[in-house]
Formats: C-alpha cells, sequence, structure tokens
C-alpha cells in the first residue's frame, strides 16, 4: 500500500478533523507493514504474510499452523505484538488494538497514546509491554491423559479420529486434521518441535 492509498483507507474509515488528519498523513509518510492475526492467520497464505521476515507473531491458537506453513519464520510465542524493523504483528483484535496504539505511541508519544485509548475507553494496557502474553509462551504438551491435535495443538478427545504413526498414537479434533497429519506427519511433528 503506497501512500495515497493510506490516506484514501484512512479517509474511508471516517477520521475526520486536525489530529486524525495529522496522524493520516505522519502514518503515511512513515508506513509500515503491519498486520493484525485477526485478519492475517485466518488466512496463512499470499503476499500478505510470506514476506515476513523471522521473528514474526500471530494468534496463539494458529502458532503450529504459521509453523507448519512458514517453517523459516519464527513465531514469536508470549508476546503481545512483535514490532522489530519496519514489520509489526499482532495477535489478534486486541493485540492488534496495542500494536496500534504502540505506533501512535511510536510517533506521537505515549500522552497521545493514552488520549487514544482513553478516547476509545480502551482500557488494555499490553501496548505498554509486549511481553505481556506469557501465558501463551510455553507450547501445549499432549499427554496420554490430555491428548492434543499435532495439527493445531487443540483439545482432542480419545474418541475422538486417530492415527498411529511410528508406533504412537496421535489423536486429532477432527478428520479433517487427521487427513493433513497422514500425508505429511514429519512435517506437523518437526513444527511441533521447533515451538
Amino acid at each position: 500500500m503506497n501512500r495515497r492509498e493510506l490516506l484514501q483507507r484512512t479517509a474511508a474509515f471516517g477520521l475526520v478533523g486536525a489530529a486524525p488528519l495529522s496522524f493520516s498523513r505522519v502514518a503515511a509518510n512513515h508506513y509500515e507493514d503491519t498486520h493484525s492475526g485477526s485478519d492475517r492467520t485466518s488466512n496463512l497464505s499470499g503476499p500478505e504474510v510470506s514476506p515476513l521476515k523471522p521473528p514474526a507473531h500471530g494468534h496463539h491458537g494458529a502458532y503450529k499452523t504459521f509453523a507448519v506453513q512458514f517453517p523459516d519464520i519464527r513465531v514469536k510465542r508470549g508476546a503481545r505484538f512483535v514490532n522489530e524493523g519496519n514489520v509489526a504483528t499482532a495477535g489478534g483484535l486486541s493485540s492488534g488494538i496495542d500494536l496500534a496504539l504502540r505506533v501512535v505511541e511510536r510517533y506521537f508519544g505515549r500522552e497521545v497514546a493514552s488520549q487514544t485509548a482513553y478516547q476509545m475507553e480502551y482500557q488494555g494496557q499490553g501496548w505498554l509491554d509486549p511481553a505481556s502474553n506469557q501465558v501463551y509462551a510455553k507450547a501445549p504438551i499432549s499427554t496420554d491423559e490430555h491428548p492434543l491435535c499435532p495439527v493445531c495443538d487443540m483439545d482432542a478427545d480419545k474418541t475422538a479420529p486417530k492415527s498411529v504413526y511410528q508406533g504412537k498414537t496421535y489423536y486429532f479434533c477432527m478428520p479433517e486434521h487427521k487427513s493433513l497429519f497422514d500425508k505429511a506427519p514429519e512435517k506437523y511433528l518437526q513444527a511441533a518441535q521447533a515451538q
């Protein structure tokens, strides 16, 4: 997206007045490739995601899928958002707001970012600390008592579809994931080790 397209998009959102217009112009002049997982991890393909350089971040429910599809990109677990160089990524809706406030802070200062959060009635504090998602820092571990789908790390019931690979039984949250795993089990097992 170029500067003109960014200005047109911000105008299309109904931003009016001197402050939003000023922000739009500054943001357009310093445009960065900023993505939120809420609109990107659901479609982990195409030019929007593939050129990202490590590290990156997506929604915690899509870490495994991201790692399988983009093995050269290091998913940064436990981050609210990642902002390195001219690429910034966030994990979802609220962390996308945190990332946006962090960008406002970068260009206009903490006071303006705090005022923006206040005007939005946004009480989240994640924008102040990108490492504030530590609850998702560790990859979940599948056990015999609590099996996880090797494709997506979601809970899997022992009555769910299953496959045996190299003497180990794997359970799946849905038949489509069993089919994906059966076609390339090493790909999913390597992604699990990379987490």
